[in-house]
């Protein structure tokens, strides 16, 4: 599906104030294995239809959060987060980075990420020990950006 630019556009804005693009590691199952890296890209809202839109241009899946703490503070809605990992995840920030404004340094480096990467060895071949540095700092460096642009009480 072709993305008309204020779709783009729209996207870029929700995902700068209420979506996050992070980077996510996860350790093999056996030893030997290589750790599996990837990107996530997550817009969360009490409106459904909102993630529905998402949803009917870039796919994805759309999943109900745990409402507890939302309870907690008195707040009686339902949350839901539309979420997209790795290659669907790498062609919606093609599409939405020209108009990010809040979270283009995170989407410019899982854009490095997805170009610099060695692709995935099968499940029985072992990464570089190099790439495994390489993803860890990309990782690091998506979750710093993150942490850089928040105000700390103290």
């Amino acid at each position: 599906m072709k993305i008309e630019r204020q779709d783009a556009c729209y996207a870029a804005g929700f995902l700068d104030a209420d979506g996050s693009i992070m980077m996510y590691r996860h350790q093999p199952a056996r030893e030997g294995w290589s750790p599996h890296h990837g990107v996530k890209v997550a817009v969360g809202s009490t409106v459904y239809r909102v993630l529905e839109w998402y949803l009917e241009r870039w796919g994805g899946a759309i999943h109900e959060v745990s409402t507890s703490s939302s309870y907690k503070q008195g707040r009686r809605f339902k949350f839901w987060e539309w979420r997209l990992y790795s290659e669907a995840a790498e062609r919606f920030l093609r599409d939405v980075r020209p108009y990010l404004l809040v979270k283009d340094g995170e989407a410019d480096l899982a854009l490095r990420f997805f170009e610099t990467r060695l692709p995935a060895p099968g499940s029985h071949q072992k990464l570089p020990p190099e790439e495994i540095e390489q993803r860890n700092w990309y990782q690091a460096q998506i979750r710093e950006a993150h942490d850089a642009r928040r105000i700390r009480i103290d």
